[in-house]
């Protein structure tokens, strides 16, 4: 069904509704036509509505089969029709009558006079409406918007020259285009939300700027100039501005009056051409091209400034003394315009026709033509400086600054370029340099310092370049302080800006680059607020570096709030999108600072659609955006689309690589090693084995090539070593890290400068914890020693004391798994004696007080109670008073100290460490190292289960089953919510659990239960001791609690077999393994002095005998 308003509006011709609102405008004009004086104002608004009415009337004939066919455009008038007859009505009821008593009159005078105001102020609200209906109208005819014309500034050149030409066929009349353009900035609001005035504006003037190419083309090709003598301007000696003649801080005013100009050129060159005149209409152009140039529209102005070259070369052919100067000023200006749309080859066409015209004029020694020589050579240096030729670029900038230099000889230190500008006194100015002539020159000699800085910078003289730099900026800052309020302040800020450059910390300390960083702010901000669409770049530079410098200070948040405001500005003004772009992928950065990650990934994923927006679909920026968003979902935890974006960061660098191998082939490698980490952190261990290895042999080809590869080839065998690491694929990892101490053992015969020796033994260590995981204990031990032998005990450097440490602590729990914790207690004493030299240092005190716990440990297992408990009291005060990286050693220290105290019979201050212990596995510091490192995630269910232990030994049964059950709980939810901890490393946590509940079951009566969950927990023990005989004491105290619980229940056989098990496993032990026999017997014995399980034989009553030995 058709919308009803359309229906009606779809009845109305434009032309009904454009007569109804010119009678109404009339009746209102004609109602303040005999009124009193005090009605003076609002008769002249009205008679001002009438003829924009009258106006807009005229302009809907002119245009009407396309405003007629418009919807929008008769709504438009019909709200302006509504808007009109209210303001009518309320005047006629507020004015005074024409007819009635002298006295009633009287009153109802007095009365209007009182509501003028009023009166005036609702015609001066539909004299605004009225303005507002008329410009929409001119909007809509001009730019064909039901075509769905989009902003220019989006689209390319073919499309922008297009809708150029569409719109130059669609005449409209100056006078009525001039008095909308600069008055709003806004959108429209009937029309789309793309299209706004500055865009229709911009989008005239080029028009008008074409036109006048145009014209000078037909002029030129005819030949019309004549001949004239030389105007007064020009016979007077030739002298530049210091700024340009017109005021910019009111942008649409300023593009008010630049439209103005460039159609009264227009005008000038529609006459007849005998009367134009070269001289003035050259000069002129020049202040027409510099103008738009503020525009920001340096195609414009580039075509214009061939122009205005082309008019003084044909003045210079007639008069060379008089216009050369002139010709070399154009010149220069077509040389900036040329630089800005990044034609460099114009630009050193431009500059190599006028450096010898004004070498040839500087002959003279007159100050203005020295003046224009440095800058000259000043730009000139600046070209080749952009081009690469650094060395060239120097050898013409110091010229131009030679130049300079002769020219303040005369008298003043005004400019000189210090040795070290950061100790130098101000210096006063002599009365010579007063003179506007020398500000031009002291400006220029300004400017050519900044370049002497850039040139240094490219020829690697970081020093030089910034004491030229700060010379710049102080030689800006006396001219400045003589023009302040002017565009030379933002030529001091970009100097400003520029200082505050990383690349300067060598020279500026952090703390003077900040105070220079918030001066260019400072000034940014002042001139943004006049221009945001010219100024918002610099703006967003100063506020740039400032970021950059706030990060540098540790001061993130402070930053953080910086980059978000640059991506505001560029977003809001959608000037420069690249730019936007880069801003936040500085968010992100910032973010991933403050470990906001998710946020981050959020500001990157913005950030590269951004790219891919404005790029090419295969870019450096949009593949390098993918790859660096792939890590802050991987730090947010979002694996499965932080692979999908690494996979796409893959897939671009593959298109990349194959245009450029020689640059790109690197960046594929890159994006290979951090997929092959992400694959491990999701637990795609498969896949990530397959990447790693291509990742592998890509960095073995470009090492071959380039040795600059080394260090992110040594990063991808660390990934790849790992991943071998974590991994449960046995053979997979054994395979994997054979290849990674291969590598490394290659890449240490060939780069054995840059490889340390500690690398090779910190591989082998890993190679063999991995069999250690695998239960390959006699591999594990063989390989350990072997990484043990490359240490020298007199020779081991600070940085390779924590590799040493890890040896021999890994050594140590090697020994224990094979049952020998008597041996095992030597290497794990010697690596706390080597970690209690370095106590200050957080990650060897960390180590060291890692090592004093797994030493109580030993302790404990081995029944040297006393020893136990003051090596737990030692390693707590010891993780207590030194530095330590997180929290996990104390936590270990305080597990140890309970199991200490439990074994000398004291469950109360067992108790105590616990709880402290718990607490500190559910803090917030845990939570956030678990994130990175998951086996400390193991420390909860087993201080939970101790904590369960120890409850039982104090009488607490119910407190103590809800806790064994909770402890098997947590074991189990590490399966299920923490993929990446490998079940091996949890499995036998889960089955001590499985234990202690049974143990609590059977307290609680629930004795069937508990012999099922034995019976789990010994058949895997059974498996396990078959490599790890170190589990045997387990084996042992499972079995004697099996055979317990059968005689409890009346299965008095099943008690006897489990009884005679326990006592041939013993003696098999004996015989065997009298080490591990005897951790046996240290293991039974603590059993059966635990208070709980007093308790537990005493409620069981046992009366058979059976196990009167347990």
């Amino acid at each position: 069904m058709a919308d009803p308003l359309s229906v009606t509006l779809a009845a109305i011709s434009l032309a009904t509704a454009m007569k109804d609102i010119v009678e109404l405008a009339q009746k209102l004009e004609r109602s303040f036509a005999k009124v009193a004086r005090n009605f003076q104002n609002a008769q002249t608004l009205s008679a001002e509505v009438l003829k924009t009415v009258q106006q807009l009337q005229n302009f809907c004939k002119e245009h009407y089969e396309i405003l007629n066919d418009s919807n929008d455009m008769k709504r438009a008038l019909i709200d302006l029709i509504k808007d009109m007859k209210s303001v009518y009505d309320g005047c006629c009821e507020l004015l005074p009558p024409m007819l009635g008593t002298n006295i009633s009159k009287l009153k109802l005078t007095l009365g209007a006079w009182k509501n003028r105001n009023k009166v005036e102020s609702n015609i001066r609200e539909l004299k605004n409406r009225v303005n507002t209906c008329h410009m929409q109208f001119m909007m809509f005819a001009i730019m064909r918007v039901e075509k769905g014309v989009r902003e220019l500034k989006t689209v390319d050149k073919r499309q922008r020259n297009r809708i150029l030409e569409e719109t130059a066929n669609f005449h409209v009349h100056d006078e009525r285009v001039i008095t909308f353009i600069g008055s709003s900035s806004t959108a429209l609001s009937k029309l789309p939300s793309n299209i706004s005035v500055d865009i229709i504006s911009d989008t005239y003037l080029r028009l008008q700027i074409d036109a006048i190419h145009q014209s000078l083309t037909e002029l030129s090709s005819a030949y019309y100039f004549y001949n004239e003598e030389p105007l007064e301007l020009y016979t007077v000696p030739f002298q530049p501005l210091l700024e340009p003649p017109f005021r910019i801080d009111d942008r649409n005013v300023f593009q008010q009056d630049v439209t103005r100009r460039t159609l009264e050129i227009q005008a000038v060159l529609r006459r007849n051409s005998s009367a134009l005149s070269i001289q003035s209409g050259a000069w002129e152009m020049v202040g027409l091209s510099v103008a738009i140039s503020y525009l920001g529209m340096l195609q414009e102005a580039s075509t214009i400034g061939i122009w205005t070259v082309n008019l003084f070369r044909v003045l210079a052919e007639t008069n060379s003394t008089i216009y050369s100067p002139y010709l070399v000023h154009a010149l220069r200006h077509l040389t900036k315009f040329y630089i800005d749309i990044g034609n460099l080859d114009g630009a050193e066409d431009a500059v190599k026709e006028c450096l010898p015209i004004s070498r040839r004029l500087a002959i003279s020694g007159r100050l203005e033509l020295k003046t224009q020589l440095g800058g000259v050579l000043t730009t000139a240096a600046a070209i080749s400086g952009l081009r690469g030729l650094n060395e060239r670029s120097l050898i013409q900038v110091e010229e131009a600054v030679e130049t300079f230099e002769s020219i303040f000889s005369t008298g003043s230190n005004v400019g000189t370029v210090w040795t070290d500008p950061l100790e130098k006194e101000n210096c006063d100015e002599g009365p010579a340099l007063q003179q506007p002539s020398f500000h031009k020159a002291n400006c220029d000699y300004a400017r050519a310092l900044h370049q002497l800085s850039h040139s240094l910078h490219g020829m690697g003289r970081i020093q030089e370049a910034a004491y030229a730099l700060i010379s710049a900026s102080k030689v800006f800052q006396e001219v400045v302080s003589l023009y302040p309020g002017g565009q030379l302040e933002m030529e001091l800020a970009a100097t400003l800006t520029r200082l505050s450059q990383e690349v300067f910390r060598p020279v500026i300390p952090v703390d003077q680059a900040f105070s220079f960083s918030q001066l260019s702010v400072g000034i940014c901000r002042r001139f943004y607020k006049q221009d945001p669409k010219r100024h918002v770049t610099s703006l967003c530079c100063a506020l740039w570096e400032n970021a950059n410098i706030l990060g540098e200070m540790g001061r993130f948040d402070e930053a953080q709030a910086e980059w978000n405001e640059i991506s505001i500005l560029t977003r809001e003004l959608q000037e420069n999108p690249l730019f936007y772009a880069d801003a936040l992928y500085q968010v992100s950065w910032s973010l991933r600072r403050l470990k906001r990650h998710d946020e981050a990934a959020v500001a990157r994923t913005e950030s590269v659609k951004v790219y891919q927006s404005i790029l090419k679909a295969t870019s450096e920026k949009a593949a390098n955006g993918y790859h660096d968003l792939a890590i802050d979902l991987t730090l947010a935890g979002r694996h499965q689309d932080a692979i999908r974006a690494a996979q796409d960061a893959i897939t671009q660098y593959r298109t990349l690589a194959f245009k450029d191998p020689d640059v790109f082939k690197k960046h594929l490698a890159k994006g290979l090693s951090s997929l092959t980490s992400i694959l491990t952190s999701a637990v795609m261990y498969d896949q990530a084995f397959n990447e790693g290895h291509e990742a592998l042999k890509l960095y073995e080809s470009l090492l071959l090539k380039d040795p600059c590869n080394l260090s992110a080839y040594t990063d991808c065998l660390d990934i790849n070593s790992n991943l071998s690491l974590v991994s449960d694929n046995e053979a997979k990892s054994v395979e994997r890290c054979e290849d990674v101490i291969y590598r490394y053992q290659v890449l240490i015969m060939q780069y054995p400068a840059d490889i340390p020796s500690s690398t090779l033994r910190r591989v082998i260590t890993v190679y063999s914890y991995i069999f250690m995981k695998h239960k390959r204990l006699s591999e594990a031990s063989h390989q350990i020693q072997a990484a043990l032998e490359l240490y020298d005990d007199t020779s081991v450097g600070d940085e390779e004391v924590e590799g040493y440490m890890t040896c021999l602590i890994l050594y140590a729990s090697i020994l224990h798994h094979q049952g020998e914790a008597e041996q095992a207690v030597t290497p794990i004493g010697k690596a706390i004696e080597i970690g209690k030299c370095f106590p200050e240092h957080p990650s060897l005190a960390s180590l060291t007080a890692r090592a004093m716990y797994r030493l109580t440990h030993l302790y404990c297992e081995l029944g040297r109670e006393q020893e136990a408990l003051q090596q737990s009291r030692s390693s707590i005060s010891f993780a207590r008073q030194h530095p330590l990286v997180d929290v996990d050693a104390l936590t270990g220290c305080l597990e140890a100290s309970a199991m200490a105290f439990q074994l000398n019979g004291q469950p109360e201050p067992a108790l105590v460490s616990l709880n402290e212990a718990l607490e500190l596995c559910q803090s917030g510091s845990m939570k956030e190292l678990a994130s990175t490192n998951k086996y400390t995630l193991l420390h909860l269910p087993q201080c939970t289960q101790a904590l369960s232990e120890n409850l039982a030994d104090v009488g607490k049964e119910t407190e103590s089953l809800i806790c064994a059950q909770q402890a098997v709980n947590e074991a189990l939810l590490l399966k299920s919510e923490h993929p990446a901890l490998p079940w091996s490393e949890v499995e036998e946590i889960y089955m001590s659990a499985q234990f202690n509940l049974a143990v609590c079951l059977s307290a609680n009566d629930d004795l069937p239960r508990a012999l099922d969950l034995v019976a789990e927990v010994r058949s895997f023990l059974n498996e396990t001791v078959q490599s790890k005989h170190g589990s045997f004491p387990a084996l042992a105290a499972v079995l004697r609690a099996e055979g317990i619980f059968h005689c409890a229940m009346g299965e008095h056989k099943q008690g006897l077999a489990t009884g005679e098990k326990l006592r041939q496993l013993q003696t098999r032990l004996d015989s065997a393994f009298p080490s591990v026999a005897s951790l046996v017997e240290v293991e039974l014995r603590r059993e059966r002095q635990r208070a709980s399980w007093i308790t537990l034989f005493a409620k069981f009553n046992l009366q058979c005998g059976h196990q009167d030995e347990a």
